[in-house]
């Protein structure tokens, strides 16, 4: 695990968001590496770079957690949201069908958004993940926000 985490510059809030965001992702492939899971959490950023952490149990209602964090956000006036998950996702460009994958997406307040897939690769002896996917697409109203 990397505990080097990146300094946070507030006057360079986006470039500042994506290293963090870019740590966090290399520390999720390690986890996941040593054991072959990886738990859903999510972190509230503020401006100045200090992170909230929320677990989210396996056995919650979506809508409850999602506005929860909604109401979070609000309350305490974040600058980011970056949400971490072991799902199936389908990657962006691909004709392929879902994969299951380490997904770590970012949304901050400025309308940034990027998401990083470490898709699983599974043989019979050994579980690794791919290179990570790095994919970046402005906030729209079509994808929805916790922002708006």
């Amino acid at each position: 695990m990397n505990t080097n985490k990146p300094m946070w510059n507030k006057d360079a809030g986006p470039e500042s968001l994506r290293q963090y965001a870019t740590w966090l992702n290399d520390n999720a492939r390690t986890m996941f590496l040593n054991d072959h899971a990886h738990m859903e959490i999510i972190f509230l950023l503020g401006q100045d770079g200090q992170a909230a952490t929320i677990p989210v149990p396996a056995d919650q209602d979506r809508d409850r957690i999602m506005q929860s964090v909604t109401d979070q956000i609000k309350k305490d006036n974040a600058y980011a949201v970056i949400h971490i998950a072991q799902l199936m996702t389908s990657i962006p460009g691909s004709q392929t069908g879902p994969v299951e994958a380490v997904v770590l997406t970012v949304e901050s307040r400025d309308g940034d958004k990027l998401m990083m897939i470490n898709e699983i690769q599974e043989t019979d002896t050994e579980l690794s993940l791919a290179e990570t996917r790095l994919f970046e697409a402005p906030v729209s109203s079509e994808a929805g926000s916790f922002f708006s």
